[in-house]
């Protein structure tokens, strides 16, 4: 008979899966998609994120989070800590870790309606399929309309969670738990005074030749370069690829499958090259997850 906690890692399992779905939707539609099922695919991820978020806030879920939470903290109370061995607190700590995680994805979960959360989920494929069209002619006003329903959506959801100070705090607070917009705000202060000295060092500076990075380079040339970066930095190919969009990024469906992406121009070689390094440094983070964490 399945215990509480692993009846609770199946459900955490199945949320997951769902989300990595989402994602694999996402990079498809940068990637692959043809520009007329971007319709079609707002609604598929709409009902998909519906879907986790309703798995995310069932009350059965929470139940079973609740009986966990109670057994684990019931049986650390009355544990000789200073007895067990290193694996067995290593697993303990990593038990304590997932269901802070877990609680925490639950309480603001269930702030949200999940009218909300699907509806976000579709206007952000939307929009990203409006975006990209958009910028290959630099038209902002064609954006500008799938972008501002964007926003709406995301305050809407912010004050659904709650918040005591700025309206994004709720929204931040998401990324970066704890931060707040007065902190944000605080540490940018203090660093904006360095950085306009450093900015106006640099322009004083001597120029350095850019001759090597400013003269044309052939497409298969530059991604055979890059491709070998990306092995020296230690990308496994066995679970990642590469593809070509307008503005890169690394995704990542399981640590088995962490795809990285680049944007090639004849003139632009230095470009594709960090694109390349900076890409990849997320892929083999991910990649490098222990297997026993997946999902």
């Amino acid at each position: 008979m399945s215990t509480a906690y692993e009846l609770l890692l199946q459900k955490i399992k199945e949320i997951t899966c769902l989300n990595e779905i989402l994602e694999l939707l996402t990079w498809d539609l940068e990637v692959g998609m043809p520009i007329g099922a971007s319709e079609a695919r707002a609604e598929q991820q709409g009902v998909v994120a519906q879907l986790a978020h309703t798995l995310s806030t069932s009350p059965e879920y929470i139940e079973l989070l609740e009986e966990v939470e109670r057994e684990f903290y019931k049986e650390a109370d009355g544990s000789q800590v200073e007895t067990e061995s290193p694996l067995s607190l290593r697993n303990r700590e990593v038990k304590a870790h997932l269901l802070r995680k877990v609680r925490r994805a639950v309480d603001q979960d269930s702030q949200v309606p999940k009218e909300i959360a699907s509806e976000l989920t579709s206007a952000c494929s939307k929009a990203q399929s409006v975006w990209m069209q958009a910028r290959q002619k630099s038209d902002f006003a064609a954006f500008q309309g799938a972008l501002e329903q964007v926003v709406d959506l995301c305050q809407r959801k912010a004050k659904a969670i709650g918040y005591k100070g700025h309206i994004y705090d709720a929204l931040l607070d998401i990324y970066e738990p704890g931060m707040t917009t007065a902190e944000v705000e605080r540490v940018f202060s203090e660093l904006r005074p360095k950085l306009i000295d450093l900015v106006k060092r640099i322009s004083k500076a001597p120029k350095p030749n850019l001759q090597v990075i400013r003269q044309p380079y052939s497409i298969p040339l530059q991604k055979a370069f890059c491709h070998r970066l990306q092995t020296d930095m230690g990308y496994d190919w066995m679970r990642g690829k590469v593809d070509e969009v307008i503005h890169p990024f690394c995704c990542s469906f399981s640590t088995r499958d962490v795809r990285v992406t680049n944007n090639f121009n004849e003139m632009a070689v230095n470009k594709a090259m960090f694109t390349a390094l900076h890409e990849t440094g997320h892929a083999i983070y991910e990649q490098g997850s222990p297997v026993e964490w997946t999902h």
